[in-house]
């Protein structure tokens, strides 16, 4: 297993430590926690040119380590603000869950069919974008102007990303060839 790899997938498993204390209202905890496995983005990218070990294994685990550590961290996000007034609305959550994994499906098939889905930068800034606004509202709550705008923020990313799911769905020739 290439360095790459490993960061990438204790990125992935960094969601155990962030709900734990989100759950417990560690929320300076859960945002080191957070921010770390989010640089870790960067680099595994960074580790895997270094080292040469660029691979298309490595092309999917990358993108879906960030699913995990984002859609992990929304979905802890979701359950402790419906607890003690909402910090992500439940729909907003519900938006995300669905362009994620339906981009997590399609990489996956594309993968196994012998193709794959490099990230592009609009989908690097899309993942900026979630991972920006979520750290933001692991330590702010509304009615505060930063959690409003870092809300604000999520709801942009993920409809930039349900957009972008053109790119990802497979293009099947409609017309016969002339």
């Amino acid at each position: 297993m290439s360095l790459a790899d490993a960061l990438a997938i204790v990125r992935a498993f960094a969601v155990v430590p962030i709900w734990y204390a989100l759950s417990f209202d560690l929320r300076a905890a859960a945002f080191v926690i957070f921010v770390l496995a989010a640089l870790s983005d960067a680099a595994d990218g960074w580790a895997a040119r270094r080292a040469g070990t660029l691979s298309r294994h490595g092309a999917l685990v990358d993108p879906l380590a960030d699913k995990v550590l984002v859609l992990g961290t929304a979905f802890a996000l979701t359950a402790v603000g419906l607890a003690d007034g909402v910090v992500l609305p439940p729909e907003l959550f519900l938006l995300l869950a669905v362009r994620e994994v339906t981009a997590a499906a399609i990489r996956i098939a594309a993968y196994r069919a012998g193709t794959h889905h490099p990230a592009d930068l609009g989908g690097k800034i899309k993942t900026a974008a979630e991972m920006c606004a979520l750290a933001v509202l692991i330590v702010v709550r509304p009615p505060d102007a930063l959690a409003i705008g870092a809300i604000a923020l999520l709801w942009l990313a993920v409809l930039f990303g349900l957009l972008s799911l053109a790119r990802y769905w497979p293009h099947r020739r409609v017309l016969p060839r002339s």
